[in-house]
């Protein structure tokens, strides 16, 4: 649980014992006097209280022990009021055992608790129904009645499927967790987090977690339309079909995960199908279809431009300081000489050398290797265009640009020439290219104040993306003044030397989609949206891939360019899934 930070200080912290804000007694007579002389002087919230009742009722061992309030804590997906429970014989008084609840209203949001080991006569199957069973009790405990849950599969700690494992065969630890899922009208709600109940080797509750509190979440019934008038099924996927919801392209490793050397001097291209909007786009997946009307939930996305590059080869290669320094009078518009320089080396984890040229005046304690962090910080006497900054990087073997960034201290704002700002990123690109002409697909990632062009590659007429690459970056990423369409910033990761399967090698797209369908079917599914009304949801009934009901997801972190959760091997007709 030390994921979970705290956003709070501890209250009146070194002034009861143990440092903690309160013990909160279960047990002995001396652990109940302790817990009165706390209380005085922080009383747990009635909320959190109720919320701990709540937990021990479920799991009466609790009870053998004393509770320490631990205060807010804000940590990833979930943020509450944590408690420790220090059980008896623990003589170190270290919490093993923790829970978060939703502050307000004193939900559980996660427990996590010690496995028990198997005791020495239990030689029998821990079966799944026995799993699924434990879990229900306890999870049908915690929310209030009238609601539905359906548990779907159940993991090992490993990940693997459960299915009537021997204990002597279990993991170390030997725990399981099931996923359940609302439902209503026997449809199940498609919400963006699962609940997880995760039981160990002796069938004890030792884990629960559910992200963003969907499970208490109230629904009302009339605000939910009715399946009974929905599309079938046959005529669901004839129009998923028809929505041509795959795209083929090409798929660079990312350069951060470990390679062998050949794969280091030539990264080898995956030709992938992969679904258009991604395998998770909000509350559903990028091609989901609405269920009465058969189109697409997707919304708009920026449609990217395909344009044909001149290479000038002007700065395709930056080895010598004097190379360099010619560059940096282009985009500072001026004679980067009556500035400081400093030339820092930096060694990357991928064995490549990078040297970084800053020209521009700082404080005087700020160190060299410091500089990068301390863009648009002026020392007191910097003044006029002596407020100013310009970094480029390169990689030091080949003078391939790496990034270049100028900062005066302001952070420029008006509504953009967006027409201009386009042709100023793209004449830049053409000057970092080598002679020749090449194909790229263009995205405008800005707003109306903010000008960022992303720039891939196309090969044979295929899109090029690297798995992992965020909405905001790219093969080339440059970054305009709104004021004058000057270049603020540009960062830079061409794709040299890599190795395209042929596109004629790739099976059809029906056969992909067929692949894709076999393994994860449409599913019938209601899906909440934002409503014109902030205080409700909207749901809506849609068929949508039933991958995100059928394992267990993580439904967190930036958006992607191309999410490749779930994809198609377009060389073997393979379904991946990379989670």
């Amino acid at each position: 649980m030390n994921r979970y930070r705290k956003h709070a200080l501890r209250l009146c912290a070194g002034t009861v014992i143990t440092a903690s804000l309160l013990s909160f007694p279960f047990a002995s007579p001396g652990q109940a006097s302790a817990a009165k002389a706390a209380a005085a002087v922080t009383p747990v919230p009635v909320a959190i209280s109720k919320g701990i009742q709540n937990v021990t009722r479920l799991i009466p061992e609790l009870r053998n022990g004393s509770v320490v309030y631990d205060g807010p804590v804000d940590g990833p997906g979930v943020s509450g009021d944590r408690v420790s429970f220090i059980m008896a014989g623990n003589k170190d008084g270290e919490p093993q055992d923790q829970a978060i609840f939703d502050s307000q209203s004193g939900n559980l949001l996660v427990l996590e608790l010690k496995p028990s080991g198997a005791s020495t006569h239990q030689t029998g199957l821990l079966t799944e129904e026995v799993v699924r069973s434990r879990a229900a009790a306890f999870l049908y405990g915690l929310h209030p009645f009238g609601k539905s849950y359906e548990a779907r599969d159940v993991t090992r700690q490993d990940g693997t499927r459960q299915g009537g494992i021997r204990q002597d065969e279990m993991d170390q630890d030997g725990t399981f967790t099931v996923r359940f899922v609302r439902k209503h009208n026997q449809v199940a709600l498609n919400d963006a987090y699962d609940c997880l109940v995760t039981v160990d080797a002796t069938g004890r509750i030792i884990g629960f977690r559910t992200l963003n509190g969907a499970l208490y979440e109230p629904i009302d019934h009339k605000e939910m339309p009715s399946p009974q008038r929905v599309l079938s099924m046959t005529t669901a996927h004839q129009r998923f079909a028809e929505s041509k919801p795959l795209e083929l392209m090409y798929m660079l490793p990312d350069q951060a995960a470990p390679v062998s050397e050949a794969e280091a001097r030539q990264p080898q291209a995956r030709l992938v199908y992969a679904i258009k909007g991604g395998i998770v786009e909000g509350p559903h997946t990028g091609s989901a279809i609405d269920a009465f009307t058969g189109k697409r939930m997707q919304a708009p996305q920026k449609k990217p431009q395909m344009v044909s590059l001149a290479g000038k080869g002007r700065y395709a290669a930056l080895k010598t300081e004097a190379e360099v320094k010619a560059f940096a009078k282009e985009i500072a518009r001026a004679d980067v000489d009556k500035w400081p320089l400093s030339v820092i080396s930096k060694n990357m984890e991928n064995g490549e050398q990078h040297r970084i040229y800053i020209w521009g005046m700082f404080a005087k304690d700020v160190a060299d290797q410091e500089k990068p962090y301390h863009l648009g910080n002026f020392p007191d006497d910097a003044k006029g265009e002596n407020r100013y900054h310009l970094l480029v990087e390169v990689e030091a073997k080949t003078g391939k640009l790496i990034s270049m960034k100028q900062n005066d201290g302001t952070s420029p704002r008006k509504k953009t020439d967006k027409s201009r700002d386009l042709k100023s990123a793209l004449s830049l690109i053409e000057k970092l290219l080598p002679a020749g002409t090449r194909q790229f697909r263009v995205v405008d990632a800005g707003n109306e104040e903010r000008s960022i062009w992303l720039a891939d590659p196309v090969v044979g007429g295929l899109p090029v993306a690297k798995s992992g690459q965020t909405a905001e970056e790219g093969a080339y990423v440059v970054e305009v003044n709104p004021l004058d369409g000057s270049i603020r910033e540009l960062r830079t990761e061409p794709y040299d030397q890599v190795k395209f399967p042929e596109r004629t090698q790739a099976i059809s797209e029906q056969a992909a989609l067929n692949a894709l369908l076999q393994a994860y079917p449409l599913e019938l599914v209601y899906v909440k949206q934002q409503s014109k009304r902030e205080d409700k949801p909207e749901w809506k009934l849609v068929y949508d891939l039933s991958f995100r009901q059928s394992r267990a997801h993580c439904f967190c972190g930036p958006d992607l360019r191309v999410d490749t959760t779930v994809y198609v091997d377009a060389l073997t007709g393979k379904v991946i899934v990379d989670e």
